[in-house]
């Protein structure tokens, strides 16, 4: 199965691209191929649905932006970690409607699939709040392998004596990616176009910045996601430095 949805996954890189060379970069890398087919991790479920966001997010046909708010709510339930993808692409989508009354037409049918998806999905599930709630919880509060900024203020703090070293590097990480997600989500709503291309570059610097300030329990698969997205920026912007 994990295998089956990798392949998927770089053909909608080659398809969102239309560029080969980004084809190969994803297909045969081996450490998405090693964490991927040998490992198993659901990482590669998670990644499907957001490609298939991200292609129709970038399409741009009639019908096509109500996809991908559905395929990214699918990723999300996969793995909350793509949520915090949702507000830039809602945001963008929503500026793109004409007139206050398309604008509203947008948010509520955004609303309703969003909320359909997620009541589908978990319905079968549900046994109290904690179904939702627990993973979250268990992610936040989990140790053992600091993104690099809490790892580093950690460090800091406790050589200046701190007695809550743990706790500050937890703080001055989260707190320093939610000043970087506020600057990125001011810059989606203040801009006076919307450039797609933009977004999804803004994307992968949230993802970077997500994986780099944030976790307590950091695996080497996370960063299967933004590779990912690298890829894709590297086939549409041919910018070399997204593949470093």
């Amino acid at each position: 199965l994990f295998a089956a949805a990798n392949i998927a996954n770089g053909i909608l890189v080659y398809k969102i691209t239309n560029k080969p060379k980004a084809f190969y970069w994803y297909a045969f890398n081996p450490f998405i191929l090693w964490e991927f087919s040998i490992n198993g991790h659901n990482d590669a479920l998670m990644i499907t649905p957001l490609l298939l966001a991200i292609f129709f997010f970038l399409r741009q046909k009639e019908n096509d932006s109500y996809k991908s708010v559905f395929y990214l709510s699918l990723s999300v339930l996969m793995k909350f970690m793509t949520a915090i993808l949702l507000p830039p692409i809602l945001i963008s989508l929503i500026k793109e409607g004409r007139g206050q009354l398309a604008k509203i037409k947008k948010i509520t049918a955004f609303a309703v699939i969003l909320l359909t998806v997620a009541v589908i999905c978990y319905l079968p599930f549900f046994s109290g709040w904690k179904t939702i709630a627990g993973p979250i919880i268990q992610q936040g509060t989990s140790s053992g392998s600091d993104s690099l900024l809490i790892l580093f203020a950690k460090k800091i703090a406790a050589l200046l004596g701190a007695e809550s070293a743990s706790k500050i590097g937890v703080a001055v990480g989260r707190g320093a990616f939610l000043v970087f997600y506020l600057i990125i989500m001011a810059r989606v709503v203040l801009a006076k176009t919307i450039d797609r291309k933009k977004i999804i570059i803004y994307s992968a610097w949230i993802l970077a910045a997500f994986y780099a300030c944030f976790f307590t329990w950091l695996m080497p698969w996370y960063f299967i996601s933004l590779v990912a997205l690298a890829i894709i920026i590297f086939g549409l912007t041919a910018d070399r430095k997204y593949l470093v």
